[in-house]
């Protein structure tokens, strides 16, 4: 059996949560930020991105794009004309964004680090790697990550295996000597499985159903062998047996 020689994990819900401070505009923003000679107003800007993106994430399984080009199409399908650039745009919709820290993780990376086990974030994002790593510094000042890999990088996002074949090549490891652990069973257990990863480690803190992922998935079967965990402190014995 390989080594363990690599730790790969999943950003949001996995390393840090999602929050928005009360300040956020959302899209909106670039109303703010843009000539709009046709007087778009926000409701309708709001209710037309919201369709993109729900048009984008149901029929971009396995790639990915940046935040920047979906801003780009918003501003020219309603004609809007940036003041500022696209990239200042990202940063000033980033601002509102106010992650926390997933509980317990801490343990585990120190653990991980007395070890000698390399640790990664690889994620299905449209934020930048650099934006990525500004949201888990905003919790993690240190930075406790040794790489921080985003899907709109790359192009391709879980559950593709290559998603996964490039996390480990950053990582300089073979999928047989990785782990990775997420919250999503579809694209982090079965995602990791299907490449071959060393362990499959479900972070389900929220105690959902497996059920309803085979549900919406239906691709899936039933060999995949995974662990299942709702805190951090209960991989440090399991992982103590592989070291």
């Amino acid at each position: 059996m390989a080594k363990l020689k690599t730790v790969l994990f999943d950003c949001w819900d996995t390393v840090i949560h999602y929050n928005e401070s009360d300040k956020n505009k959302g899209i909106t923003l670039l109303l703010d930020v843009c000539d709009n000679p046709d007087n778009i107003k926000a409701d309708q800007l709001e209710s037309d991105y919201h369709a993109l993106m729900h048009e984008y994430y149901k029929n971009c399984n396995d790639f990915d794009l940046r935040f920047i080009a979906l801003f780009r199409y918003i501003c020219v399908s309603h004609n809007l004309k940036p003041r500022i650039s696209y990239e200042e745009i990202e940063k000033l919709y980033n601002q509102h964004i106010v992650p926390t820290p997933v509980e317990n993780l801490r343990p585990l990376l120190n653990f991980l680090k007395q070890n000698n086990i390399k640790v990664g974030v690889c994620s299905n994002t449209i934020h930048s790697e650099e934006h990525t790593v500004d949201f888990i510094k905003q919790c993690w000042p240190d930075m406790p990550f040794d790489f921080v890999m985003a899907s709109s990088t790359y192009g391709v996002k879980k559950p593709n295996p290559r998603f996964f074949e490039i996390g480990a090549k950053l990582a300089d490891s073979k999928n047989e000597e990785t782990i990775y652990i997420g919250d999503n069973f579809y694209a982090d257990v079965y995602g990791s499985w299907l490449s071959g990863f060393m362990k499959s480690i479900w972070l389900n803190q929220k105690h959902k159903s497996k059920i309803d992922y085979y549900l919406h998935h239906p691709e899936m079967n039933d060999e995949i062998e995974y662990t299942e965990i709702d805190d951090y402190l209960k991989l440090i014995p399991i992982l103590e047996k592989m070291i």
